[in-house]
């Protein structure tokens, strides 16, 4: 093995999780006439972190982050899942 073979770069896609729970976000936002720069501050986040998760590139989301978008857009967590 050379290598320019075991250390090639591959792009990188969003995962499932990340890409559904993107989706949601974005549809609760919307469906409650929200826009992400309401949602960054019930948030407590950034406007840049709350754009990167509706695109799904943020793969690592813990508990308590669900936790804080699920009050922010007023569902109950597993309705990010959904």
């Amino acid at each position: 093995m050379n290598a320019s073979s075991c250390c090639a770069e591959t792009p990188t896609t969003p995962s499932i999780t990340a890409s559904l729970i993107a989706q949601n976000v974005i549809n609760l936002r919307k469906a409650r006439s929200m826009s992400s720069a309401v949602l960054a501050v019930r948030t407590g986040w950034s406007g840049s972190r709350i754009a990167a998760i509706e695109a799904g590139s943020v793969d690592t989301l813990h508990l308590d982050d669900i936790d804080t978008l699920a009050k922010a857009l007023v569902v109950e967590p597993a309705a990010l899942f959904a």
